[in-house]
């Protein structure tokens, strides 16, 4: 058994903000199937913060912790669909004659215009949509978290956020079979395939555009995740 604060000795010599943030470690460990603070000791702990900041510091976190928390649950679900995707494109590939036109043509052919698979077009534009949603809700959670200035995840969270960042670099860098998008952008660089082979609008930006490039976060769609968290009630 994890040996619990006596939070009683250690409270004289902190400031509002920490109090709170240790409240917050708490309730994350608590989400671990674990405490640092026993109920008295916790209705103590919220007792002095109301003490000194009558709860004005204290609701201003909450709701920013309630958004991280929203924020990680948006990471989670995002993650596992834009995995989902990944898998998509690897097993059309494995499955299908997607890249029968590239295989069983020579490169040095005058046969021009080679066909791109429109349902993988479809894959990778709605994958770029779900990464492009995926980063939106990893800034969510950084800006919640910087403007906080303490930390406002769990272990476990903190843990998951890691993988999902795994998650979109494998697809950020084209990883394993991904990267025969790179190989149709050096078909059309050299004019092998051209726009008519482009049936799914936004597919020529993955052609033209490096995916690091793509997937930026505008300052516009960062303003938004910003004004989302800005206008949340403060409860």
């Amino acid at each position: 058994m994890k040996k619990k604060l006596n939070i009683r000795q250690i409270v004289s010599g902190m400031r509002t903000k920490e109090k709170i943030a240790l409240l917050f470690a708490h309730r994350n460990a608590q989400i671990d199937k674990s405490n640092l603070l026993t109920p008295n000791d916790e209705e103590f702990l919220i007792n002095q913060i109301w003490d000194e900041d009558h709860g004005g510091l204290l609701k201003s976190l909450r709701k920013l912790f309630f958004m991280s928390s929203t924020a990680f649950l948006d990471v989670e679900r995002e993650s596992v669909v834009l995995e989902l995707f990944i898998h998509k494109v690897i097993i059309l590939q494995l499955t299908s004659k997607v890249v029968d036109s590239i295989n069983n043509r020579s490169l040095d052919s005058p046969e021009r215009g080679i066909s791109i698979d429109s349902n993988l077009q479809i894959l990778f534009v709605q994958s770029v949509k779900i990464a492009k949603r995926l980063r939106q809700s990893f800034y969510a959670v950084e800006y919640c978290t910087q403007k906080a200035g303490i930390s406002l995840l769990s272990e476990y969270e903190e843990n998951r956020i890691a993988i999902a960042r795994l998650t979109l670099k494998e697809f950020t860098e084209l990883e394993g079979l991904l990267g025969i998008l790179n190989l149709y952008r050096k078909l059309f660089k050299e004019g092998n395939i051209t726009d008519v082979d482009i049936m799914e609008e936004g597919f020529k930006d993955l052609l033209t555009k490096p995916m690091k490039e793509v997937l930026v976060l505008t300052l516009e769609e960062k303003q938004e995740m910003e004004d989302l968290i800005e206008r949340a009630p403060i409860t």
